[in-house]
């Protein structure tokens, strides 16, 4: 049942909080590839550290190598503290995509970060953001926190409560209204292979550069992904830079510059009575 973060989050939080409550946990997603452990974990526990010692939520962000409008920027304040080595910024604003232009400034700047969505916090800080900003949210999925904390069964009561919750990102729902979120530059390396052109880098090309997986013919083409299933061909002829998804009951078609821009097309089929079927 998918919620989108907001609702994930304040569900962690009972979890945790049921075990201990003043526990700390990170929220970390699951589509990004990081090679460095050695520096993700030592940046874990900065983060863990300078979570536990204040009321504040601690964010990763990630050291832009390109003006990418694919991502959230995080604006960074003044130096707040200092965990392992590690240097934390307060966080002066969160920014939703930003066009080229305005990318590009931001690169330049210095002053940016890439919001990969992960967070650090203590379960009282998350709770009184919720408390605060989502009120609605966390009243919503009190009936779960009754059920850890008296030990009734939990499936049936998340599948009563869970549906029911308001779909919306951590980011809108806490982060973007508070006042107590500082951020520590990642020292690792972090690829989002949540978009296609991000998963070409993590896979074999031939000569033109091209990426396939299935069975697949590119004829006088370079720089494509193209993925199939089963034994359905898909075979390209004087096509660059494309993304190309074959599946039993869609296929997917576009320039790899606008894979990005994915997400309008989800939500067309959303808003169609027929489109769902397909997500």
């Amino acid at each position: 049942m998918g919620r989108d973060t907001a609702p994930a989050v304040a569900l962690a939080a009972a979890l945790v909080e049921a075990r201990d409550p003043k526990g700390v946990f990170a929220v970390l997603p699951a589509d990004h590839v990081i090679h460095d452990q050695v520096r993700y974990v030592r940046d874990l526990k900065a983060a863990f550290a300078a979570a536990a010692s204040a009321e504040v939520m601690v964010t990763i962000g990630i050291k832009p190598n390109e003006p990418a409008t694919g991502f959230g920027y995080i604006q960074r304040g003044e130096r707040w503290k200092t965990f392992d080595r590690r240097p934390f910024s307060r966080v002066k604003r969160f920014v939703e995509k930003p066009t080229l232009a305005v990318a590009k400034e931001y690169l330049a700047s210095g002053d940016y970060v890439w919001n990969a969505g992960m967070f650090v916090w203590s379960v009282p800080t998350v709770l009184a953001g919720l408390h605060l900003h989502s009120p609605a949210l966390l009243a919503g999925l009190e009936p779960v926190r009754k059920a850890l904390a008296s030990g009734k069964a939990l499936p049936a009561v998340l599948k009563k409560v869970y549906p029911g919750l308001e779909k919306i990102s951590v980011d809108y729902a806490l982060l973007e209204k508070s006042q107590n979120v500082v951020v520590l530059p990642a020292s690792f390396d972090w690829d989002d292979v949540g978009a296609w052109p991000a998963i070409a880098r993590h896979h074999t090309h031939d000569a033109k550069g091209n990426v396939v997986r299935g069975r697949v013919l590119v004829e006088q083409g370079s720089n494509n992904i193209v993925l199939t299933d089963g034994n359905h061909l898909v075979a390209l002829l004087g096509l660059d830079d494309c993304v190309v998804v074959h599946t039993a009951d869609a296929t997917l078609i576009a320039p790899k510059a606008r894979s990005q821009e994915i997400k309008s097309l989800i939500k067309r089929l959303e808003a169609d009575k027929d489109g769902a079927r397909w997500l």
